[in-house]
């Protein structure tokens, strides 16, 4: 019996298998639709998300874009699902940040993503990011991302 709360591995959205949202039970979302990510805590549940398109820059590099125009926090919560999902099986994941202001930020969202497909997350704070393959071999993991948008400008952020 599928009680709603968190985590239930194997829910999928209605719009895309990874594309979700998790909501805190008993929260009314917010004027824009959503509820602040600093208030998801547990118990969660998982509703759908938007299958809007993404408006940032895909490329073999990785996804990224300005924060809060071309690349939101639902996007990159949805992404890392997606990440989980596919790539990493539902097994561990690596995750490391560079220090922009956005970097914990987009931390929180990814890392909600992919613990909502059964994700094990383990966050590595803020290192270069050549640190995140050498971890992913270190501890064995199933896969990683880096959270930096390199040499773009402050207001950008990115998944690698």
């Amino acid at each position: 019996m599928d009680s709603g709360i968190f985590p239930p591995t194997t829910r999928k959205s209605e719009h895309h298998p990874a594309l979700i949202r998790l909501i805190p039970v008993g929260h009314a979302p917010t004027a824009s639709g959503g509820t602040p990510l600093a208030t998801c805590l547990y118990p969660l549940r998982l509703v759908p998300m938007s299958n809007r398109p993404l408006a940032c820059v895909v490329s073999v590099s990785g996804i990224r874009g300005v924060v809060g125009k071309t690349i939101d926090v639902d996007q990159v919560m949805g992404l890392g699902a997606a990440y989980g999902q596919t790539i990493a099986k539902g097994g561990k994941v690596v995750v490391g940040r560079d220090s922009r202001p956005t970097g914990a930020l987009f931390v929180q969202a990814v890392s909600a993503g992919l613990r909502a497909v059964g994700c094990t997350v383990i966050d590595i704070g803020v290192v270069p990011t050549p640190t995140v393959p050498i971890m992913i071999n270190e501890l064995k993991a199933d896969g990683g991302i880096q959270i930096s948008a390199s040499h773009n400008p402050v207001e950008w952020n990115a998944l690698k």
